[in-house]
Parts: C-alpha cells; sequence; structure tokens
C-alpha cells in the first residue's frame, strides 16, 4: 500500500511518479520475506519531503528513509514513545557505486530480523 501527506491529511496515493517513489518501490518488491512485503506501507511524505517504507513491528513502527540526497545513506528509524531513535544506516553506495535495490532490501531485511523486529 501506498500514502501520501500533505498538510498534515492522510491519503491513499495514486500515480506518484518521481524517482524516490520508483527507488523505494524497487527496494520494497525485492524484499526477501513474504511477511515482509505484506507488512511495508510506503510513504510519501510531502509534508517533510521524504520518502520511506514503514513496517508495524513488535517494538511498534518501523521506518526505513530513505537518503534525502547523494552521498548520504538510508536510515532505520524506529518510532518509538519517546520519539524517533536512529536503529541503524545502511549504506546507499560502496566503492563508489550505487547499490541494487535488492540489495538494500536484503540489508533492511537482516537489520530487522536481526533485532526481534520481523
Amino acid at each position: 500500500m501506498e500514502i501520501v501527506i500533505t498538510d498534515g491529511t492522510v491519503k491513499q496515493a495514486r500515480d506518484v511518479e518521481s524517482s524516490e517513489a520508483f527507488r523505494v518501490r524497487a527496494i520494497a518488491n525485492h524484499l526477501p520475506r513474504p511477511e515482509l512485503i505484506a507488512a511495508a506501507t510506503i510513504i510519501h511524505n510531502l509534508d517533510e519531503n521524504s520518502t520511506g517504507i514503514r513496517f508495524e513491528t513488535n517494538a511498534g513502527p518501523v521506518l526505513l528513509m530513505l537518503p534525502v540526497a547523494a552521498g548520504f545513506d538510508f536510515q532505520l528509524i524506529h518510532e518509538s514513545e519517546t520519539g524517533p531513535v536512529i536503529l541503524q544506516s545502511i549504506k546507499a553506495a560502496e566503492r563508489g557505486r550505487i547499490l541494487a535495490p535488492r540489495v538494500i532490501a536484503y540489508r533492511l531485511s537482516e537489520a530487522l530480523r536481526t533485532r526481534g523486529l520481523k
């Protein structure tokens, strides 16, 4: 499912076409475990100018935020009761090359699995 947040209002996304949208869809489609694919919600937050994938986990919602610009990493954020906490950074590039969506999806899956979240 995809949602868009605009002016504090949450709506179901229709025809969101941007480079971030294509990238986050590719990552979500390459998630290695079916329960992750079923639990993934793609969020386009136009108020904060961010895109990510949200998962409901045993410990509460976890969000994979796309890098805001080239040269930055993905951030895995736990949205806890006390506020957002960065759990891990997932590199967007190694050895001068941008990582494929399947590599990022695998690393995301492993980060959730090793922490017992999914």
